[in-house]
């Protein structure tokens, strides 16, 4: 017999002994029972685990309303205080962001500030040979008990870094080896992967920029000067200097794409609630707002990772008039907003303060049981003191 397939080939088909027909090569066993088609296993599992991820994100997302920016979201960093490494290592590390780190740290001199320093991921990087002053801040205190930590270990000798915990926005406290009548404020000041916390992103940029040394040098204008004074306790002085002071940012927004903006965009709120921060900012609008100056911009990650180097723009008279007056106006709108915007962000963090409160209990008596348990492990481990012998009861009795 002869079988003809599509393409016009003729294959002869014999019987051969056995049950059995032999097709061009190949042999057929006619008479054996038809097997069991294998089954795509390797496809219906990744379909179902797909599927599976695809419902876990669609019900963990969509179960938080969107939030407004400008809602206060630092109180998560003193939730994720302990976790925060662990969970940004890795991450870090793969991207890259660990190396911006470290060339961005390294252009760090004289008198320096720190803003959100955080767990203080960058305390390895500073070279101590340029450096005169430090100062660290952070709103969260447990945060900065971690950046002071951090700091012992990676430079046990140098002892002048002082640790505030404070807001930025507030008024910030002059370099360590000036007084506030010298008139001098910080030569470098840092900001890395703090701008996506704040409710005010440009105002904070514009705040930090009217501490930097060269813009104080630079304000010719009493006015100006006794302006910066009632703001931030800083007196100008009167001779110019040179504009070498530098506002350097490490922050993640936007990217040059629009699909991972989509994807910025969608979760935002829910990385905003879970983590504290807003991944969806558009850093180079925040620093056009702010007014500065920029020296150099570099980005990274398909556009979102933004490295930039500001300084204070040299301004004229009335420029700096009209600088100093918007500076103000936005400073008096944000202290007339914040009692409103406080009771918006306890009422929206109420739950979470609560189980944060409940945890701590519990981590403080986990601790409790866990020091008693060292306790008893060291006492079974260490030698049983011999007892002596009694003497007999006539020996007590004389």
């Amino acid at each position: 017999m002869d079988i003809t397939y599509k393409d016009g080939t003729i294959t002869k088909l014999s019987r051969q002994p056995g049950g059995e027909k032999r097709t061009g090569g190949r042999v057929i066993n006619l008479d054996a029972p038809p097997g069991p088609r294998p089954k795509p296993v390797k496809t219906i599992t990744c379909a179902f685990l797909f599927t599976s991820f695809l419902v876990y994100e669609y019900f963990k997302y969509n179960r938080d309303k969107p939030l407004p920016q400008d809602i206060d979201t630092s109180f998560r960093f003193d939730r994720i205080a302990k976790r925060y490494d662990e969970d940004v290592d890795s991450t870090e590390s793969l991207i890259g962001i660990t190396k911006q780190r470290q060339r961005l740290i390294e252009k760090a001199s004289g008198n320096v500030l720190e803003v959100g320093v955080g767990s203080g991921r960058n305390s390895e990087f500073y070279d101590l040979t340029k450096i005169k002053s430090l100062k660290m801040m952070d709103k969260s205190p447990k945060m900065l008990e971690l950046a002071k930590t951090k700091w012992k270990e990676s430079h046990p000798e140098y002892q002048q870094a002082d640790f505030i915990a404070e807001s930025a926005l507030d008024a910030l406290p002059p370099p360590n080896n000036t007084g506030r009548e010298d008139g001098k404020g910080y030569d470098t000041i840092i900001s890395t992967m703090s701008l996506c916390s704040t409710p005010y992103p440009s105002l904070l940029i514009r705040h930090l920029g009217l501490h930097l040394n060269s813009a104080l040098s630079m304000s010719q204008s009493a006015s100006l000067a006794s302006s910066v004074a009632k703001k931030a306790g800083i007196t100008s002085p009167k001779s110019p200097s040179d504009n070498n002071s530098r506002i350097l940012l490490l922050e993640h927004g936007r990217s040059y794409f629009g699909l991972v903006n989509w994807l910025l965009d969608r979760y935002a709120s829910s990385q905003a609630l879970e983590h504290g921060c807003w991944w969806n900012r558009d850093i180079g609008k925040i620093v056009r707002d702010s007014g500065m100056e920029v020296v150099s911009l570099r980005r990274k990650n398909l556009g979102t990772t933004w490295i930039y180097e500001l300084k204070y723009p040299e301004m004229s008279e009335k420029e700096r008039e009209v600088f100093r007056r918007q500076y103000e106006s936005e400073m008096e709108e944000m202290r007339t907003r914040m009692p409103a915007e406080k009771e918006a962000s306890e009422k929206l963090w109420k739950p979470e303060m609560e189980q944060m409160v409940i945890r701590m209990r519990l981590d403080t008596w986990r601790e409790q049981k866990r020091k008693e348990a060292d306790e008893r492990t060291e006492a079974a481990k260490a030698p049983k003191k011999k007892r002596e012998p009694r003497g007999t009861i006539w020996e007590s009795v004389k």
